[in-house]
């Protein structure tokens, strides 16, 4: 099912967006275009919602998007990460985790700080399989499956987008229910 992004600019969020939801965006990398012609969500990639005092911050794992920063896990801020996506939209979905403790979750993806980025995960890890992996850690499974990409020296099953969209743990927060 395709879930229309929806137009933000600055640090707001919908309501019953917390620590540990996710922010999907249509990226500005060159291997967002091959993501794209992959999957069916709209998406190519995804974040982690983190709120340091009080800031909403997204935890990725990314090419490199700033100069001097080598590719891999990051803390960037929201306004950040918005303005790397295609038309400068993004789309929420909230986690049903029922009681788990987001902190811990949280604190599993600031672990991953600094590792590499990689589709193949032999060497690093890639955005969906990042928040995919730190809420399996805390027994919520996010993902519907995997698909096979076939890619020239490159075969490898990858968590897309749509593999977490389309999961009975993932809610759309649509635009209407955001807060002024």
């Amino acid at each position: 099912m395709l879930w229309l992004p929806c137009a933000v600019w600055g640090s707001s969020v919908p309501k019953g967006i917390t620590d540990g939801d996710l922010v999907f965006r249509t990226g500005d990398e060159a291997i967002s275009a091959v993501i794209r012609t992959l999957d069916t969500s709209g998406f190519s990639h995804v974040g982690m919602l983190y709120f340091r005092e009080g800031e909403p911050f997204i935890i990725h794992s990314t090419p490199a998007e700033h100069e001097g920063v080598k590719d891999g896990v990051v803390i960037d801020s929201l306004d950040f990460f918005i303005s790397r996506s295609v038309n400068k939209t993004v789309s929420y979905y909230h986690i049903n985790s029922g009681n788990k403790d987001r902190t811990q979750v949280i604190k599993r993806a600031l672990a991953y700080l600094g590792t590499p980025f990689s589709v193949t995960g032999e060497e690093g890890i890639y955005c969906t399989a990042l928040v995919a992996q730190v809420w399996k850690q805390s027994d919520v499974d996010i993902i519907t499956g995997t698909k096979t990409i076939h890619l020239p020296g490159l075969k490898a099953d990858v968590i897309f987008p749509e593999n977490i969209i389309n999961s009975e743990n993932v809610r759309h927060i649509l635009p209407s229910e955001a807060a002024g």
